[in-house]
């Protein structure tokens, strides 16, 4: 959707109080988001490691780890969770879950049904649930939202106006909005960013370098190589871990690997046999030619003819018993022209 109104979303910001936003996670992405949200929400940031500086300058205020309380005594209206993959049930085992009743808990993690299901069996029944995943990041998000994909799935929500209010933020910097079920989308990320991961580690590690005649292709699959390997290990690792369809696709690169290698196999047994047929139907002619020739000799003895023109002779009725036959005489082709 994106330059389109989500329905149901409030766009009037002078009709609506303010969000509360706490976000759980403040390393790069965590910042990342809240310089956005700063535009929309008062911001609240928490991290082990002290991120008071990189706060201020964005405009939110910061907790360190162990002063959750103090964290969450903000009366918070989303919590979203920017932690890995790897450590996101931990973390939110963090939090006191008698303080997360009534509040929005958000993930933006790359795989979907395991933050899902997490939260669904973790958190209380009156905490309502949406799972996002922003296509986008520091990098590629660095001048702009627009026209990148946010995917998101109403999970479990008795909040709608909150929710809407929430991805409005989204809607407003004309984000591609894209409701997908956390299903769907783990099957469709199998198959786009875990096997893109996986095979700009596998070429990785080839030690693919640069070279003078490089094309385009390659240059593309060098730039695959530099941007998957920039990740964490642990980022691939949970794309793998923490998507049930992944396996799938593991196994199906293999076969697919298998089978392309088998079709190389084939194309040369089939070139190698056309050339030892090639080399038969040769032999073959060569001796008919000779014994033409040596009857052509012989007879030339007897009869007083030249050589040449029963050679011709000897060849011209072989050609003509072969279309008698049916058969057409053989011709080579090199360089577009009969020899």
């Amino acid at each position: 959707m994106g330059t389109e109104e989500l329905p149901g979303l409030v766009r009037d910001e002078s009709k609506q109080r303010r969000l509360k936003i706490g976000i759980v996670g403040f390393g790069n992405f965590g910042q990342f988001l809240a310089k956005t949200f700063v535009k929309y929400a008062d911001v609240y940031g928490i991290n082990r490691s002290d991120k008071s500086n990189a706060a201020k300058q964005i405009g939110a205020k910061f907790y360190p780890s162990y002063d959750v309380a103090n964290f969450l005594k903000n009366n918070l209206d989303v919590i979203i969770m920017c932690t890995s993959v790897i450590s996101f049930e931990q973390m939110l085992g963090t939090l006191p879950k008698d303080q997360l009743r009534d509040c929005l808990l958000v993930d933006v993690l790359s795989v979907k049904m395991h933050p899902k299901e997490v939260m669904m069996t973790s958190l209380p029944p009156s905490t309502d649930i949406l799972c996002t995943h922003p296509m986008f990041g520091p990098e590629s998000g660095k001048y702009s939202w627009q026209g990148l994909s946010f995917v998101f799935d109403k999970v479990r929500i008795s909040n709608p106006k909150r929710a809407d209010q929430f991805l409005s933020i989204w809607d407003s910097e004309r984000c591609k909005m894209v409701e997908m079920p956390c299903e769907l989308h783990d099957e469709y990320a199998a198959n786009s960013q875990f096997i893109t991961h996986l095979m700009g580690r596998i070429l990785g590690q080839q030690g693919l370098r640069r070279t003078p005649i490089d094309t385009k292709g390659f240059e593309n699959v060098l730039n695959l190589v530099e941007t998957t390997c920039l990740d964490s290990f642990d980022l691939f690792y949970s794309l793998y871990k923490y998507n049930v369809n992944s396996e799938e696709t593991l196994r199906k690169l293999r076969e697919s690997f298998a089978l392309v290698e088998r079709q190389i196999a084939a194309k040369e047994a089939y070139i190698a046999a056309r050339a030892e047929i090639a080399m038969d139907e040769r032999t073959n002619l060569l001796e008919e030619c000779r014994a033409i020739i040596k009857e052509a000799l012989a007879t030339s003895t007897l009869q007083g003819a030249t050589s040449d023109a029963l050679v011709r002779k000897l060849l011209a009725d072989r050609l003509d018993e072969e279309q008698k036959k049916g058969g057409q005489p053989q011709q080579e082709q090199q360089g577009g022209k009969q020899v």
